[in-house]
């Protein structure tokens, strides 16, 4: 019960952060593309004329408003960027916005984009972050220790790649919460070098997450517990030792393990109503779970490594119906 309670709390406290996050910037520039149309950093590429950043607690905003009529790729190397001081900057693509935006790096370290959150409300436009290539986009999470959280409302997933870098600056935890209808597809090992980083999943979208990040943006700190799935699925897409000890509060629709041939263990408390599917790969669980979701096996192997503890834990968690398992 203590577990329970304590991840209630945290979607409680989450739920009221995301209706109290920092309105959208103080200036706002618009794309136009009306100078070299490929870089960020390009006041010519802006209306009015100049360049978004978050330095001190100027939270500007770059927004897509559908006036240009091409997928953009859009190279970031800008040479003023506040690393980590200020607050950070929004991205949002408007409902006018039809085509893509992809965000990379063209150097093989560019300087960080100090970031806050996205938001992409476009039925259409898909929203990336980094590319293919071996050139690192580093995002420094700004402010320090708060809740960023990013929306995607398109009917394209969202894609960040295997060559963006995460950092903090200051030694502080934040939150990065997938949100909105649309889906997210996450290549990339999420984790920050200092203090680790709480990840969170809102919405009814799916976010599919896989890694591991490339060698040059690799860092080396946690994913710390608890991993809140508030709505929608999380599919995990990739066998990882950063999720082996970590709590998982499942109170959305699905958290599906699916790796073919390969092993992951959870040994973290799972917590919450949503329902646990291995559909390919071996998943061990090895916790005094909690949840009461349904347990669904389409594939792969199910291992338990733990005692039950009847009627109030067990590896399988305590489903309404006691050991409850559908083939």
């Amino acid at each position: 019960m203590k577990t329970k309670l304590s991840m209630l709390k945290l979607l409680t406290v989450l739920c009221s952060v995301l209706a109290t996050t920092v309105a959208f910037g103080q200036t706002t520039y618009t794309w136009t593309g009306a100078a070299d149309g490929t870089n960020f950093s390009t006041p010519g590429n802006w209306s009015p004329t100049g360049v978004p950043r978050g330095c001190g607690v100027s939270q500007d905003t770059a927004r897509w408003d559908g006036l240009t009529s091409s997928n953009l790729f859009i190279a970031y190397s800008d040479p003023t960027t506040c690393e980590f001081g200020g607050v950070g900057i929004n991205l949002l693509l408007t409902a006018n916005q039809t085509n893509s935006v992809q965000l990379y790096s063209p150097l093989l370290f560019a300087p960080n984009l100090s970031l806050f959150a996205v938001a992409n409300d476009s039925a259409s436009a898909a929203f990336s972050l980094g590319n293919g290539s071996a050139n690192v986009l580093s995002i420094a999470m700004r402010p320090a220790g708060t809740v960023h959280d990013w929306v995607n409302n398109s009917t394209n997933p969202a894609v960040i790649y295997p060559n963006v870098r995460w950092l903090a600056g200051g030694g502080a935890l934040y939150t990065l919460i997938f949100d909105g209808t649309g889906d997210w597809r996450v290549t990339n090992s999420l984790n920050n070098s200092s203090v680790g980083t709480l990840i969170a999943k809102q919405g009814t979208g799916t976010l599919t997450w896989a890694g591991p990040s490339i060698s040059g943006a690799l860092n080396f700190g946690a994913i710390n517990s608890p991993l809140t799935i508030g709505g929608g699925t999380v599919v995990l897409a990739w066998a990882t030792t950063l999720l082996n000890n970590v709590s998982i509060a499942n109170n959305g629709t699905l958290l599906k393990y699916d790796v073919p041939a390969q092993s992951q263990t959870l040994n973290g408390v799972i917590s919450g109503t949503g329902a646990l599917q291995v559909n390919n790969g071996t998943l061990t669980l090895g916790g005094q779970n909690t949840y009461n979701g349904t347990n669904i096996l389409s594939g792969g192997v199910l291992v338990v490594s733990a005692a039950e503890n009847a009627g109030v834990s067990g590896p399988l968690g305590e489903p309404v119906t006691p050991n409850s398992i559908t083939f």
